[in-house]
């Protein structure tokens, strides 16, 4: 059992150590190419890590958007609710200024029928 053991890790030493060696005599990297392979994963972590960062972003202005869109839903509601009011007011200020014109012809009227009586 131990003889079958050994035969198969030297079977799997032998190919793992002749690859090895076969990728690291073929693939010669430059001091200036590893600087950049470097510079490539150090901002794709930035990246990612600021990726995160925009997402929350995103979700925090989305809740202050609907926020916003409630209360401008009451204003516009208040609004509404002011120009209704406005609009009846102007009419019991038309009504008002009306009678007074009313009031003031029947004085004047009074007026002159009083004093032609009275010569």
């Amino acid at each position: 059992m131990i003889k079958r053991y050994l035969l198969f890790c030297l079977i799997l030493i032998v190919p793992i150590l002749s690859t090895s060696q076969t990728i690291s005599d073929s693939i010669k990297i430059s001091s200036e190419q590893l600087r950049t392979t470097n510079l490539i994963f150090a901002e794709h972590s930035k990246l990612s890590n600021e990726n995160v960062l925009l997402k929350s972003q995103i979700i925090n202005l989305e809740k202050i958007d609907s926020i916003w869109v409630h209360t401008d839903s009451i204003r516009r509601e208040q609004i509404s609710e002011y120009a209704t009011i406005v609009e009846k007011q102007q009419k019991q200020i038309k009504k008002v200024k009306k009678w007074s014109k009313i009031k003031d012809y029947v004085i004047s009227g009074l007026t002159i029928l009083s004093v032609c009586l009275l010569l």
